[in-house]
């Protein structure tokens, strides 16, 4: 990057320039060995005479460095007479730094410098310091230290020099010390001057801190604002200084009164809006309220032109005593003391009566109140950006086509309190969901069971895949899995059976040998012995043999029987009673009882499939027969089921998880079975799969309380799901913000307004009264607190005092309620410490981002004014972060655009220097036949060139012909008293002209070569909205010189999507066919308002549509709705609710003026109240027809 080109075009929105203040880093600085010639003693002797204060040095530089010097010379002057203060300075010594972030070069000091061109060819260039401008240190460095280099002493880092001029070896230890303090790498300790190396840093997560001794010549800002530490709070010293209201000494529209009431609560309001739409009309009227409640208010701006037209302003008002322009002229300090002096002298007049005054405020007040009440009741924000009123026409149109009552008998609407995003989504969804549901017909399709996050994290194609994979994968298992359940029961049954069985035939037969036993004995030994008892027996076994015999028989009988019975108790196969101990010796009973046994044997063996089946159907591996083979596997087909279940569940295919609780085996097989029936129901199913990811997909990216209202809707099938729910919820939310007390007649705006205009007479007397006592008030203190000084102020006998800067400060802020000033000299008269109430930021969209944050802490409110198309994106990116209210201004105030010319000259763009010298000498020209005004002068003229090459150029080209008194000399400077200057764009704003003369400058750099390159210049130099700009300086005449082809400008009218190159490109086209618009920026068609359109429709039947007109453009706004007579007479225009306009705030001075205008337009007022609408649509409808349907007595 150029660094000439760099210092050039260095303007506010560039924060490496006019913030921090340093300069790029760069291989050709222009630094002081470039103006001496590299010569070293040159240079010294240069430094030398800045520290004595004597620099009056010849420079002869050669060709390139003298062309930067007139560069520079050309860009102070301009920035002088733009901003005020002095601008051109020599930067000494250089400070570098870096981080990870960035990094800069800033001069540490600063010394005023004055350059005088060469009076002749070969003459030299004349360098001095200007007086009386003093030096003074870098005034953003203090700030940056602090922020970035923890400087944490009180005093700032220049502190030490307590006057100046200083010598060489005063500045030497400040220095020293600051190199010690901050840790700087320096090449010497000593003062001393080198050429600047172009040295660059680089960026590094290590902070890099460097001095270097060498000398830069620039235009930088001649002071800086700093952070308002709020230490003392603005006070309020008169009872009149109490009052508090909405009113000022203008007319506002709507869009005014929105921003002055959001302004009046807010700490901080942006108000923005394009040229021409009643900014600085605002501005003043807020200003106007603002002294009227007392409140001591800073105006700011960049442009001495803006703050000049403020002035003026209140100078028209009959305020300009009570506000103070600050422009650092060098006469500056001196004509404040003596207008303090001249304020002291004067005296407050005592005709204005107070009481009358507030008397007659309080009934205004009372009045607007009444009709603000009314306004807020119909045009309050009820929908996001929807007023009531506008919320009716949406409910109607809704309820045309489906009534609210569908969802009221479906939902409460208590449980849906929607935010507007919330009802925008919800609507804007439900058309394409209901679509997609008439495919399905269903909510309850089988494919729901699969599992949402399917549909939401895969595509259609993906997710079919993993569906039938998993499905075929878990069928195959489980199938797998049934079958070893069924051959796992059947084996056990058949163990089951073999076993039962078996135990049968040992009982059976156990059974048989114990009844053969028993009958063998009785035959041997007979029945009687051997139902003898035990003791008996053995009495005669002592004597006989036989009886011996039948002992042990009896004995053998026992042990088979109690085996017998253990056996069946061990194996318990069933019950059964057996014979009692005691009764065992009876044979008969023993018998039967056997008999018994085997019967019931039989029995159950006649039973025994029906057993089987009942232990299977309790099978599991609790009650599983240990004692058969392969019992385990009954465990281990529980395990099988319960890790299927689970790989289901893991999967991520099914919606709710599988719960296995069943213990048996055949239920376990039945749930297996259902989930198979499951599995292959989905795999049918899936021959909707296309149409139902749709829906799955849509469904699931409804909110909670959409799927509700779906839900519900289903169950009562409108036609038209979006206008069902619409008209159900808007009608609820319509019922919950109504007013029940609303009046149904057209309010008498003339109550208010008639007696304001009359009140409004006496609000300069009252402004002058506040601020009168403001300033007897301080002087009262002054005389108590320091007499010497107040008999110096109010020009007693008395002696000269120096000046205490801060009383002067005070005296200031107590006497001129209205600073106006630029944001650079704002702390010239600021207290330390003290804030202001309000501050007025004009033009804000050319100042730099982090002045807007300086600016915000000098006052309790901050109101910034600015072009939205205009401002950098790091503006409004800090605007949002500041979280500050935005409104718009959408008046339009300047209609027609001024006539506009052009003229193609065919010159060549010498992309070098970035000139057109043919348009440059065409110009020139065009001076020459400039024709005065109807009032016998000449106009205003602007000359703007696209490149500051060019403009130089044309300054170069002035001023060669006024030194040599060549042809023109008398009407260039003619022009030039008349206040003609040369800009470039970044300079025009604020600017009013009666005339601009554009020079374009880009153009092909041969007569073969297409259009330069450097038009991409307009788009990186330049913010947005360059031609709009342009076309808004001139108030007559705009003349247009330029060397595209036109082929070149219908290319780039293709090529291009957006940036000034193709705006350029439109407007030069459209001034060569004649087709260029007159107003400044064409309003888009507007939306039907809801309200009247659906009118329209209700009275379609009775009222033919041809006499029906919408959004008729009446003045700064349209008309809602008119109606043509029905044969002839006024047309109708309807007011919704009664007025014009739907803004949050109603100004209704401008609404009566705009029904006065609408009456005196040959329209009849047709008021429509939104609450009878609501209420009683079809009335309402049947009485606005048959008033717009009367035909007069005169066509009858």
């Amino acid at each position: 990057m150029n660094y000439q080109k760099s210092i050039q075009t260095g303007h506010i929105n560039d924060p490496t320039l006019d913030l921090v203040m340093p300069l790029p880093l760069t291989t050709e600085p222009l630094d002081v060995f470039q103006l001496t010639g590299s010569r070293s003693d040159l240079a010294v002797n240069l430094l030398e005479s800045v520290f004595a204060g004597k620099l009056n040095m010849e420079l002869l530089p050669d060709f390139k460095t003298g062309k930067l010097l007139f560069e520079q010379q050309v860009e102070s002057n301009n920035r002088t007479h733009l901003y005020g203060g002095h601008w051109l300075w020599f930067g000494f010594p250089l400070i570098q730094y870096a981080d990870y972030k960035q990094q800069w070069l800033a001069p540490l000091w600063l010394w005023p410098l004055k350059l005088k061109a060469p009076a002749e060819a070969d003459g030299g260039w004349t360098m001095s310091l200007a007086e009386p401008v003093s030096s003074q240190p870098n005034p953003r460095l203090d700030q940056l230290f602090r922020e970035k280099l923890d400087w944490d002493e009180t005093d700032p880092w220049w502190q030490s020099i307590t006057s100046r001029p200083f010598d060489l070896k005063t500045f030497s230890e400040l220095v020293n010390s600051l190199i010690a303090k901050l840790k700087i790498d320096s090449p010497s300790q000593s003062v001393s001057i080198s050429p600047w190396s172009g040295e660059d840093l680089g960026l590094s997560k290590k902070k890099q801190l460097r001095l270097h001794w060498s000398g830069f010549i620039g235009s930088f800002p001649p002071a800086f604002p700093r952070t308002q530490e709020r230490t003392e709070a603005t006070s309020v010293s008169t009872e009149q200084t109490m009052l508090d209201h909405p009113f000022g000494m203008l007319s506002r529209d709507p869009w005014q009164e929105t921003a002055f009431q959001t302004a009046a609560s807010a700490p901080g309001t942006v108000i923005v809006g394009t040229g021409g739409s009643g900014k600085t009309t605002l501005l003043v009227d807020m200003l106007i309220n603002a002294l009227s409640k007392g409140e001591r208010c800073l105006i700011v701006s960049e442009r001495l032109e803006n703050l000049r037209e403020i002035q003026t302003a209140l100078i028209g008002m009959g305020l300009g005593h009570f506000a103070l322009l600050l422009q650092r002229a060098p006469e500056e300090a001196q004509l404040v003391r003596q207008l303090l002096i001249q304020a002291a002298k004067t005296r407050k007049k005592n005709s204005f009566q107070i009481n009358i005054f507030t008397t007659r405020l309080q009934k205004l007040l009372d009045k607007k109140k009444e009709l603000d009440e009314f306004y807020q009741a119909v045009n309050k924000p009820i929908l996001g950006p929807y007023t009531w009123t506008q919320t009716v026409g949406l409910y109607l149109a809704a309820a045309r086509m489906e009534s609210k009552a569908l969802l009221g008998s479906q939902l409460n609407a208590q449980d849906f309190v929607l935010a507007y995003d919330q009802y925008q989504t919800i609507y804007t969804q439900l058309s394409p969901c209901q679509a997609l549901f008439d495919e399905l017909k269903t909510l309850n399709h089988p494919l729901t069971v699969l599992n949402a996050g399917i549909f939401v994290h895969q595509d259609q194609e993906e997710a079919r895949h993993f569906i039938l994979s998993r499905i075929d994968e878990f069928m195959e298992a489980g199938e797998a899995l049934q079958y070893r359940f069924i051959v796992a029961q059947n084996d056990y049954g058949d163990q089951l059976v073999e076993r039962y069985e078996q135990q049968y035939r040992q009982f059976s037969a156990q059974v048989s040998r114990l009844q053969e036993t028993i009958g063998q004995y009785k035959r041997l030994y007979g029945r009687d012995p051997l139902e003898s008892k035990k003791a008996t027996l053995k009495l005669y076994a002592r004597f006989s043999d036989k009886f011996r015999k039948t002992l042990a028989a009896k004995e053998d009988i026992a042990r088979a029987y109690e085996q017998l019975e253990a056996n069946m108790k061990e194996q318990a196969i069933f019950n059964f009673a057996f014979v009692p101990e005691e009764n065992r010796h009876i044979l008969n009973q023993l018998q039967n009882n056997l008999a018994s046994l085997q019967l019931q044997l039989q029995d159950w063996r006649e039973q025994l499939s029906l057993s089987v089946q009942d232990e299977l159907i309790r099978l599991s591996s609790k009650t599983v027969h240990a004692d058969l083979a392969g019992y385990q596997v009954v465990g281990e087909l529980e395990e099988a089921l319960d890790l299927l279940i689970s790989r289901i569940n893991d999967s991520g295919l099914l919606q709710l998880p599988l719960e296995n609780k069943t213990l048996t085996v055949p239920r376990r097989q039945r749930y297996l079975e259902e989930i198979i029936e499951k599995l292959d129901r989905i795999r049918f199913n899936m021959r909707d799969f296309d149409r139902f990811y749709q829906w799955q997909r849509h469904w699931f990216g409804l909110p909670g309380e959409a799927r509700r209202i779906i839900s519900a809707l289903v169950k009562v099938k409108p036609n038209d799901w979006a206008a069902a729910f619409s008209s159900w919820y808007l009608h609820h939310r319509l019922l919950q913000t109504a007013d029940s007390d609303l009046a149904e007649i057209l309010p008498d705006l003339a109550e208010l307004v008639e007696p304001l205009q009359l009140w409004r007479k006496k609000l300069i007397d009252q402004i002058s009264d506040v601020c009168m006592d403001r300033r007897n008030d301080w002087l009262q203190k002054l005389k108590k607190e320091d007499k010497k000084r107040y008999e110096q102020l109010v020009q007693k006998k008395g002696k000269e005092l120096p000046d205490d800067p801060k009383v002067l400060k005070k005296t200031v802020s107590h006497f001129f309620p209205a600073l106006i000033t630029s944001p650079y000299f704002l702390d010239d008269y600021l207290v330390e410490g003290e804030v202001y109430d309000r501050i007025f930021i004009d033009e804000a969209h050319i100042l730099n981002a982090d002045l807007l944050e300086v600016l915000k802490t000098k006052a309790e409110r901050t109101v910034v004014f600015l072009h939205p198309d205009m401002a950098g994106q790091e503006m409004m990116n800090r605007i949002r972060r500041l979280g500050w209210p935005v409104t718009e201004l959408q008046g339009n105030y300047r209609h027609v655009l001024p006539e506009e010319q052009v003229d193609e000259v065919g010159g060549r763009y010498n992309p070098r220097l970035q000139i057109n010298d043919e348009e440059a000498r065409k110009l020139l020209s065009l001076l020459n036949i400039i024709e005065e005004t109807p009032q016998r002068t000449l106009p205003r003229v602007a000359i703007v060139c696209l490149t500051r090459s060019q403009r130089n150029l044309m300054v170069q080209y002035m001023d060669r012909i006024k030194k040599h008194r060549m042809s023109g000399v008398e009407k260039i400077q003619q022009l030039e008293r008349n206040g003609m200057g040369v800009y470039v764009p970044d300079e025009l704003p604020g600017l009013h002209v009666d005339m601009v003369i554009l020079s374009c400058t880009f153009a092909p750099e041969n007569v073969k070569d297409k259009v330069t390159l450097d038009l991409e210049l307009l788009d990186t130099q330049y913010a947005p909205g360059l031609v709009e700009l342009l076309r808004s300086r001139a108030s007559r005449q705009i003349m247009v010189l330029h060397s595209i082809p036109e082929n070149e400008l219908k290319k780039l009218n293709r090529e291009r999507s957006d940036g000034n190159g193709l705006e350029l490109a439109r407007w030069l086209l459209s001034i060569g066919t004649g087709d260029a618009t007159h107003h400044i920026q064409p309003s888009e068609e507007s939306q039907i308002h809801p309200l009247a359109q659906e009118i329209a429709w209700h009275i379609a039947d009775q009222v033919r549509t041809d006499r029906l007109a919408f959004n008729i453009p009446f003045g700064p706004a349209n008309i809602p709705m008119t109606v043509s007579p029905l044969r002839s007479g006024a047309a109708r225009a309807v007011l919704l609710n009664g007025f014009l306009s739907e803004t949050s705030a109603a100004a209704y001075e401008w609404e009566l003026t705009q029904q006065q205008a609408l009456r005196k337009a040959g329209y009849d007022l047709q008021p429509v109240w939104s609450t009878l609408w609501w209420k009683r649509t079809a009335q309402e409808a049947a009485k606005f027809s048959d008033e717009v349907n009367v035909i007069s007595q005169e066509e009858e």
